[in-house]
């Protein structure tokens, strides 16, 4: 499966380089003075880049979920089909099977894809502003490009994430430059503007995709997850009470068989996504508040940035993004 979303976050392909942007260059943080430091520049790169391999894996994980959620609903009208036992043939004479388990239609997809593409793109803003090289032409097409996805974003996610139209303006407005991005002190100005009033809509984001792969106290994940259950335990029954014939565990044991992969691999997907969005927000909310206050540990954008790199990882390894 091919995924791309806003700015490619090369330490994931850089590892070892990345490691020592987030480990070597924060960990032995002695902030002084006034203003933003050379550090927290460097912390606002890495939860950039961050954010945008969240937000990569967030949306292949949404698409393969899609692809799964037609596989096992495919093996549920088989699975019910070849039992003449069926404790409830219902969802079979009234095709009950073909209704999606969860939402994950066209328009419900486009929104989630909507919000990992906000997401990337705020990554891409920051990454841009970081850039010694960046003039204010390239500065104001990221934030327009990240501000262009926040209002691309349909009106039933936004409500789902709780932002407002007031909240995207409030942030089209704040993210603009007076010019002299050559010079470090303005770029630093900058920072100092754009992430404390952009970190409401990030934490919503990062919060919408929390709750989404929740296995346990949510809706998207636990329900796909829980009717994957429900699909393996009819197959089960169906083996034991017909797996005599060679002509049933033909049909069914294949099907066993690919529904635990998707079972597993979709658990591992989410479960790691579910730990990157959950940081995301912690470690977005020590970045505003080191912008004022340039004690704050910044450790929080650390653990993000191991947790966003792993969850990329496991859906590379499910997945496999290129």
């Amino acid at each position: 499966m091919r995924i791309g979303v806003g700015v490619k976050p090369r330490f994931v392909r850089q590892s070892a380089p990345f490691q020592r942007l987030a480990i070597a260059s924060l960990f032995a943080l002695v902030l002084t003075g006034c203003g933003v430091s050379r550090e927290q520049l460097e912390a606002a790169g890495t939860f950039g880049q961050s954010a945008a391999a969240l937000a990569t894996g967030t949306k292949a994980a949404y698409a393969q979920a899609a692809q799964d959620e037609l596989t096992v609903r495919t093996a549920t009208y088989v699975v019910l089909s070849a039992r003449t036992d069926v404790d409830d043939p219902t969802p079979i004479k009234n095709r009950a099977y073909r209704t999606p388990l969860v939402r994950l239609g066209p328009k419900d997809i486009a929104g989630r894809y909507a919000a990992a593409a906000a997401l990337a793109a705020y990554g891409e803003a920051l990454a841009t502003l970081l850039d010694s090289k960046t003039q204010e032409g390239d500065l104001a097409t990221a934030s327009d490009k990240f501000t262009t996805a926040l209002k691309g974003i349909p009106a039933t996610t936004l409500a789902e994430a709780k932002i407002t139209t007031a909240d995207i303006d409030f942030v089209g407005k704040v993210i603009t430059t007076a010019g002299d991005l050559y010079l470090d002190y303005r770029r630093r100005q900058v920072l100092e503007q754009v992430v404390p009033k952009a970190a409401p809509i990030v934490n919503k984001l990062c919060s919408l995709f929390a709750s989404d792969f929740d296995l346990e106290g949510g809706v998207f994940a636990t329900v796909f997850t829980n009717d994957i259950d429900d699909v393996l335990a009819s197959t089960e029954r169906a083996l034991s009470r017909r797996g005599g014939s060679l002509q049933d565990r033909a049909i069914l044991l294949p099907i066993y068989q690919q529904t635990t992969s998707i079972r597993s691999k979709s658990a591992a997907s989410f479960q790691s996504l579910q730990e990157a969005a959950n940081s995301c927000v912690k470690s977005n909310k020590t970045l505003a508040k080191s912008i004022s206050d340039p004690t704050t540990s910044l450790q929080d954008i650390i653990d993000f940035a191991t947790k966003a790199q792993k969850a990329y990882a496991v859906v590379n390894s499910s997945i496999g993004l290129k």
